[in-house]
């Protein structure tokens, strides 16, 4: 797992804590595609995300950098593999 500096780790009201994980996004069908694997296998409520991202895709941005905080820590090796 990557250690990200600065990262805080959100908890949720059940005390379950999130690992997060950097990606690197390349347009908006990829950030749908990810969105899409995540609510399939966690649920809508069971990961987050830094907001706007789809607002720097709509400025004309590629390679967006985005934070994803998981609740299943082997969920990140199949990101990364999107």
């Amino acid at each position: 797992m990557q250690n990200l500096k600065g990262s805080i780790t959100p908890k949720v009201g059940n005390d379950e804590s999130f690992v997060a994980v950097s990606l690197n996004i390349r347009d908006r069908d990829h950030f749908y595609a990810i969105v899409h694997y995540l609510n399939r296998t966690l649920g809508k409520k069971c990961w987050r995300a830094q907001k706007n991202t789809l607002k720097k895709f709509k400025a004309g941005r590629f390679n967006v950098t985005r934070i994803f905080w998981l609740s299943d820590k082997s969920v990140s090796i199949i990101l990364k593999l999107l």
